[in-house]
Order: C-alpha cells, then structure tokens, then sequence
C-alpha cells in the first residue's frame, strides 16, 4: 500500500511538528524523525483488510507532539529558573554594606555606637515595653515606647542601663511584650547587622546573607533593610 507523501508531511506540519536533523540526540531516544519513520512503516506494512483510519494516524501524530511539547516545556521552566535564580542573586548582591532587620533575640553591642534594633507587631498596642537584658536574664534597661502601630516598629538602646552606665561591649538579648486582647503578649524581636557578604547554594539552593554580628540568614528571616 502506498502513502501519499505530500498528505503525511502536511498532517505533520499541521501538528506543529518539524523534522529535525539534530544528530546529538541521545542513544535511545525517539526523536520527530524516528516517529515518523516508524508509523510509515506501520503503514506500508498494515493489514489492507483492516487499514489504519486517518484518525487513528492523526490521534498518534497529535499524541507524539503532546509529549514532545511537555518536554519543550519543561526546558523552558528550568532555563526560567535558572534566570530567576540569577536575577535573585543580582538584587542579592546589591545588599552588601546595608544595614538588614533580622528575627532575633540577641545581638552585639560594640561598647559606643547605639544597638539598633525592632519588634514586629502583628497588631497596633498601647503599651509596647522592649527590655535589654544580660546573662541570666538580668535586667539592664526598660523602654517603654507607648502606643505603636502594627508592623516593624524600630527601636535604639544607647548602651546605656536604668542608672545611665555605660554597658561594656558584648551581647545582649531583647524582650518585647505587649498587651493584646487583654494579655500580656511576648512578641517577635529584630535584631540590625550589616549584610557582609552573600553565599550562592550550589545547585540553586538559595542565597545566605552573612550579617555581622548576628550569623547567617535567609531572605525570608529579613524584615526590612535600610541604607
């Protein structure tokens, strides 16, 4: 039985589909080239009392572009990711030397310059306390900062205790507390470090800010970044 060539190669353009001369396929693979050769065969070879429908060809045809399509696709995520990951690491980069917000409870003051800090407040207060405290837990300074909006609210300790002392370098921890709906309330504290360096994760594994005094974090533990 003979195959009228121009009708196939019109089905296959009709599908979207293109030969290829592409001779760095892998061993094994079935490329555009190999499908079509394999179902002329089929049909220079089918029985003449049961032919193949046009359909049937047709459905096999659109079936093969279905597949080659999802593998065309899935090319085109990775290399958006991979341009993503990228992008990432450019804005990433434009980070270093500022000054980042960081969930923490502790961090370093250096004996003279002012420890900057924030609380982030899932809803407005009216009675906002931050404590500085040392080891042990001993209480070095109080301030109470009143009615405060909800979101970051930024915070400065001077270094100073209740009596004005002058703290010696070291670090310090952070307590803030509120009162909502009726309870006193311990809440998320923020500590201020200067982004450093940024570490690239192998394999597009994420990005890591390394921040002095405080360590490594993520972009998802950065609440607020200053000049």
């Amino acid at each position: 039985m003979s195959i009228n060539n121009d009708l196939v190669t019109s089905a296959y353009e009709e599908l979207g589909l293109t030969k290829s001369n592409n001779t760095d396929k892998k061993q094994g693979e079935l490329g555009q080239e190999d499908f079509l050769a394999l179902m002329t065969t089929q049909l220079k070879n089918q029985d003449p009392f049961a032919p193949m429908e046009s359909g049937d060809f047709l459905g096999d045809m659109a079936q093969f572009g279905t597949v080659n399509g999802i593998e065309d696709l899935n090319n085109t995520f990775k290399e958006l990711a991979s341009s993503l990951y990228s992008n990432q690491a450019l804005q990433a980069s434009s980070m270093v030397g500022k000054s980042a917000l960081v969930s923490g409870n502790s961090g370093h003051f250096d004996g003279t310059n002012p420890f900057e800090g924030g609380v982030n407040l899932p809803s407005s207060v009216t009675d906002l306390k931050v404590t500085i405290t040392g080891v042990g837990g001993h209480i070095i300074k109080q301030m109470d900062m009143g009615i405060q909006p909800n979101g970051v609210t930024n915070f400065s300790w001077d270094g100073t205790d209740n009596n004005g002392n002058v703290m010696p370098e070291g670090s310090y921890n952070i307590v803030a507390e509120a009162t909502i709906n009726g309870e006193n309330t311990a809440l998320e504290t923020l500590v201020e470090g200067v982004v450093e360096s940024v570490t690239l994760g192998s394999g597009g594994a994420g990005l890591t800010f390394n921040i002095k005094g405080i360590g490594e974090a993520t972009f998802e533990d950065i609440k607020q970044v200053r000049n």
